[in-house]
């Protein structure tokens, strides 16, 4: 190796040495430049650490040389100083190798784990991912590496992208980011978000992408965003304050109703909206609700910033921190300044209702009085003077009067319970009572007019149905009255039978089904819709023919309603109609009467023949032997059925005249002879119109028939002892006990105003033997009572000075208990709840006008006996 001297370096014999060089160390440089290749290349070193120990290496070389001796020695030691500074080299090299390794595996964790995809896309292929991408794509990295990235989107998502992937310019170094939705493998699309930059990858361009997932984000962003839309475009205004009760925010609302800005209201208490800021308002009931944790609502009485007034429903709660500490308060206000001048107006229209309803109330009591108050004299007399010797044409102008005076009577009496339920005034009074006995106590009321036209009366009550209810029984009653009064009314022969049947429904409750059903001339289908409405009946001819205001249904349908029910009807034009109404009633525990009982000991084994061609009756006395244990044998009545009676081996016979009398009573008759020489007992069932003389051996049932009678009947033929079953009277006409003053001797006094009224009263208790005294008002009552005792007072109720009621307190007050007169009101008001009010006024009992002597003298008897 040749050696120059430092000065022929310095000289810039470049070319010289580099000859030499070039002959003296080329293997060597040959070497160290395929080293660096391997570095750069293969290690992976950046190309300025490379070049870096290249030309270190090439310099030591160089300066090395210029030292170097000519002789021996000084190349010798040139050579060991060129063999320490490839070991240096050596050593940097490894170093340096392993500092590269040790980074590129920092670098390469940070990639994988990086929660971003990153990816390297060279002309539009993907190069390179990271194990985050696989996760967002949901493929793995072999199906995504060397795939056009435009195949993860679809045309109009990645032309969002194009830009940003694919179509950059490579002069372009600018950080690019934009947002597009990708399609995960066999999932749904999810919202990416890409940053990218434009960098050199195997010398080519090549473009560095970070993806990331922000579905989520998106979604809160695009929810955060309606929310706030809402908020800022509500109709109501939306107020939030601090807990110190500081607004720190209002929606636009709150401008547009108050007219005062967000600045004017920032950081100051909601009290300055108050119309009158003196008054707290519920400001204490507020907070201790809101520290409670609760929602509170109210009412807020504010003034605008012009002054005008107007009124807020506020809505305010607690906005919670994730550890459930208040942070702030949100309140929700409505403008309701319209509804409540609304309100207002509604209470004012209701206030005049409630006035109007009143003044009809006063007006149909009134009108009931004036109007009953010279049908008093009307019924009144006309009912005396039937009671005298008259003709036969007198006798039947007198029947017309009484007859016509009874009819507008009930049809005063049908407006003005329409009137009563229509404005409201029907209060239900409920009390238990046995259904059984209601139904037939109702049909008790119609027996004689049924008898009149022929029509049989049946009322049926399944088992199911409770023994004993609670609901308003007189309610019922009139409902039933109503109905059935309708069906008698239309049905010229036949049969009205009323059944019931019950369902059992939650609460304790019971549902009360009934049905009365008639074969009367039966109702067009087009015109039953219109039968519950008020004044509404058939057609014009059905007023003419049958009478009636029409407002029976109308009741019916309004008291059903009152019960918590509903009513229709059923009809066949000529053939009969059938109503259903159902109500709504609790029960009663009762110990059950004999009557009702199953299987009744005394009843076991013993049978009896019941000759009827009635089908209904047959069903009637199927049912009752069937519950108490009695062999029933049937038979129509015929002539030679005597002949085959000792065949059926009976306890005792049962024969049902059936409608008509006439062409049956010879066969009744020979019937009881032939029973009471086989001292058979009979039971003979009759209409009201029919009853016959009772022998030793008859027992006679008027018809509707009563179970609890039947079952006595029954139990007194097996005596074989006849005992007069109750209600077997052969009349039902009242009669006048003339000598009632004799067994009930009583002083008397009249407190009435009308001369009419006075003279009625009067004659109807002079015929029951009484001497009246008479009082024109309350204060004349009063004289009287001082100056005589009396054991009764009629008090009228209308009176000048002093009425019927004020009387009645004074005497409640001022005489002694064992001195005190009965006191009846007899008057002219019988609205719903008058009675009532009279007994709780203190008086003893009531009467209604029209007066009646039936009524007087009962009320005679239910005063002083028992």
């Amino acid at each position: 190796m040749e050696a120059f001297s430092p000065k022929e370096i310095v000289k810039g014999q470049i070319p010289i040495l580099f000859k030499s060089f070039l002959k003296t160390f080329l293997p060597h440089f040959v070497i160290l430049t395929l080293l660096a290749v391997y570095c750069h290349f293969i290690l992976n070193w950046p190309g300025t650490e490379v070049l870096h120990s290249y030309l270190t290496l090439v310099l030591i070389l160089i300066v090395s040389s210029s030292f170097m001796a000519k002789n021996k020695v000084a190349s010798l030691s040139a050579e060991l100083q060129l063999h320490a500074y490839k070991n240096h080299l050596e050593e940097l090299i490894g170093e340096r190798t392993n500092k590269l390794q040790a980074s590129e595996e920092q670098y390469r964790a940070v990639v994988e784990n990086s929660h971003d995809g990153i990816t390297i896309i060279q002309a539009g292929k993907i190069q390179f991912i990271n194990q985050r991408i696989c996760e967002l794509l949901g493929y793995s990295a072999e199906e995504i590496l060397g795939k056009e990235v435009s195949s993860f989107f679809s045309a109009e998502e990645f032309a969002k992208l194009r830009l940003s992937l694919v179509g950059r310019d490579h002069n372009c170094q600018d950080r690019i980011s934009s947002t597009a939705k990708i399609q995960r493998n066999g999932d749904q699309n999810i919202i990416i978000e890409s940053d990218s930059v434009l960098i050199q990858y195997q010398d080519h361009d090549a473009i560095l992408c970070f993806l990331r997932d922000v579905t989520e984000r998106k979604q809160v962003e695009e929810k955060l965003q309606k929310l706030t839309q809402a908020v800022e475009q509500s109709q109501s205004v939306v107020m939030i304050t601090g807990v110190d009760g500081l607004v720190e925010y209002v929606n636009p609302k709150f401008t547009e109703l108050t007219g005062y800005g967000f600045d004017e209201i920032k950081g100051k208490s909601p009290v300055m909206l108050r119309a009158n800021k003196a008054r707290k308002g519920p400001d204490k009931d507020l907070w201790k609700t809101l520290i409670q944790g609760k929602k509170w609502r109210g009412v807020f009485h504010n003034a605008k910033k012009d002054g005008e007034h107007f009124w807020e429903d506020t809505t305010i709660s607690s906005i919670l921190d994730p550890q459930g500490n208040t942070t702030h308060y949100l309140a929700v206000k409505e403008d309701i300044t319209q509804q409540k001048a609304k309100e207002q107006e509604l209470l004012r229209a209701k206030d005049a209702a409630r006035a109007a309803t009143q003044a009809k109330t006063d007006f149909l009591a009134t009108m009931s009085h004036e109007i009953r108050t010279p049908m008093n004299g009307v019924i009144g007399m006309s009912g005396l003077l039937r009671n005298t010797p008259l003709t036969e044409e007198q006798r039947e102008y007198v029947e017309i009067i009484c007859s016509c005076g009874q009819n507008l009577l009930n049809i005063i009496n049908d407006i003005l319970d329409y009137a009563k339920v229509d404005s409201g005034n029907v209060e239900l009074k409920e009390s238990p009572f046995s259904l059984h006995n209601h139904l037939e106590n109702t049909l008790d009321i119609f027996k004689a007019k049924a008898a009149e036209k022929q029509i049989e009366l049946y009322s049926f009550v399944d088992e199911g149905v409770p023994l004993c209810l609670y609901g308003d029984k007189d309610r019922l009653r009139q409902i039933l009255i109503n109905l059935i009064g309708n069906a008698l009314k239309f049905t010229d022969k036949g049969e009205i039978i009323v059944s019931a049947s019950s369902q059992k429904l939650p609460n304790g409750l019971v549902d009360i089904t009934f049905a009365i059903q008639d074969t009367g001339i039966g109702i067009p289908q087009e015109s039953i819709n219109e039968l519950f409405d008020a004044f509404s009946q058939v057609d014009s001819s059905t007023t003419r023919q049958y009478g009636g205001t029409g407002l029976g249904l109308a009741i019916s349908k309004q008291l059903v309603e009152l019960m918590s029910g509903t009513i229709s009807a059923e009809s066949e034009l000529h053939r009969g109609s059938t109503f259903f109404f159902n109500i709504q009633v609790t029960t009663v525990p009762i110990k059950v009467p004999a009557y009702l009982k199953k299987d009744i000991p005394e009843f076991r084994q013993s049978r009896l023949l019941l000759i009827s061609s009635d089908t209904h009756r047959l069903k009637q006395f199927q049912e009752l032997c069937n519950r108490w244990g009695v062999k029933l044998e049937t038979t129509a009545p015929r002539e030679n059925i005597m002949q085959s009676l000792p065949e059926y081996n009976l306890n005792f016979v049962i024969l049902d005249c059936g409608i008509t009398q006439e062409k049956k009573v010879s066969f009744q008759d020979k019937l009881e002879i032939f029973c009471a020489q086989q001292n058979l007992p009979l039971i003979v069932l009759q209409s009201i119109k029919q009853l016959l003389y009772e022998s030793s051996k008859t027992i006679c049932l008027t018809k509707p028939l009563k179970e609890e009678l039947v079952f006595k009947a029954f139990r007194t033929a097996l005596k074989q002892g006849i005992v007069k079953v109750p209600t077997f009277s052969k009349s039902s006409s009242f009669t006048i006990d003339t000598q009632l003053a004799q067994k009930l001797p009583l002083s008397i006094l009249l407190a009435e105003d009308h001369a009419i009224n006075q003279k009625l009263a009067i004659k109807i208790l002079s015929k029951l033997g009484y001497q009246t005294g008479v009082a024109n008002n309350g204060l004349e009552v009063l004289r009287e009572i001082n100056k005589k005792h009396y054991d009764m007072i009629f008090m009228d109720i209308q009176m000048p000075l002093m009425d019927g009621l004020k009387t009645t307190q004074y005497i409640l007050e001022k005489i002694p208990q064992e001195r005190r007169p009965k006191i009846v009101a007899m008057t002219a008001n019988a609205m719903a709840g008058d009675k009532e009010r009279y007994l709780k006024a203190g008086m003893d009992d009531y009467i209604s006008k029209p007066v009646l002597p039936e009524d007087i003298q009962t009320v005679l008897l239910r005063c002083f006996t028992q």
